[in-house]
């Protein structure tokens, strides 16, 4: 039996053998197979999806120059495009009527207080009569009240001063920060309309800084999902060629806008 197993041992080596050398080769016959098919080495790569859309880019900080007082305008001191900084002075308006206002007022407060000195004489005059009962007390109560009147025209005539000279600064009409000169439309001789409580007064130019943009566009709501605050962007425009610019989506509306169904 020991002879028998070793018999068949050895005939099944020899068959096995003979199997695997004639069997044929799958790794060559494979590579036989993808001879001719065109393959290329996979890379990672980011995927970018392009949004087309019409959009606006503004300034994040831009504002309307108004005056706050009525004139014409007789100096335009800068144009449209220049750079400004803040307080700069932009436009200068007539100072003829200002001025005039301004040295009546200041005329004004002069004779209130030569005023005020009289009756503080006065009512101090009476006061001292009438402690020693050389002045009837309608006397002295009239002094008094003529005494605290000219004290109150006196500081009614010194506000109206106040505003006075702050008009004739107004009349200079200066950069609220640093910017760029946008929107200007104005020319030397006219009559422009101050800000007050039934107008907006004249829009005379915008100061927009332009350090600083913004871009508001809209976006179908298909694409949307893309965005997520935070996400960078880069942004082409048809109107710079291949210039590219880098962003920041910053906000998203909380709410729809139906257009074209």
């Amino acid at each position: 039996l020991f002879f028998l197993t070793l018999i068949l041992s050895i005939l099944g080596g020899l068959g096995f053998l003979a199997y695997q050398s004639i069997k044929p080769n799958h790794a060559q016959v494979l590579r036989q197979k993808l001879e001719g098919v065109p393959v290329t080495k996979s890379v990672l790569a980011d995927i970018e999806e392009i949004i087309t859309t019409s959009a606006s880019v503004r300034p994040i900080l831009e504002t309307e120059v108004r005056s706050e007082i009525n004139g014409r305008i007789v100096t335009l001191l800068v144009e449209e495009g220049d750079p400004v900084l803040k307080d700069q002075a932009l436009i200068e308006l007539d100072r003829t009527n200002l001025q005039t206002r301004l040295e009546e007022a200041q005329r004004q407060v002069e004779s209130e207080r030569l005023r005020l000195e009289r009756e503080e004489r006065d009512f101090e005059r009476l006061k001292v009569l009438r402690e020693e009962n050389f002045a009837n007390e309608a006397d002295f109560l009239n002094a008094q009240t003529d005494y605290e009147l000219a004290k109150l025209q006196l500081s009614i005539r010194e506000t109206r001063l106040i505003e006075a000279r702050k008009d004739l600064d107004r009349a200079t009409i200066r950069a609220p920060h640093d910017g760029v000169i946008i929107d200007f439309d104005l020319t030397e001789g006219r009559v422009i309309n101050g800000v007050n409580s039934n107008s907006n007064g004249t829009l005379l130019l915008k100061v927009a800084d332009l350090s600083r943009m913004y871009l508001e566009a809209t976006v179908s709501e298909l694409e949307v999902n893309e965005l997520f605050i935070g996400k960078e962007a880069s942004i082409a425009f048809d109107s710079l060629g291949s210039t590219r610019l880098t962003a920041t989506v910053s906000q998203i509306a909380a709410s729809a806008r139906t257009e074209r169904n």
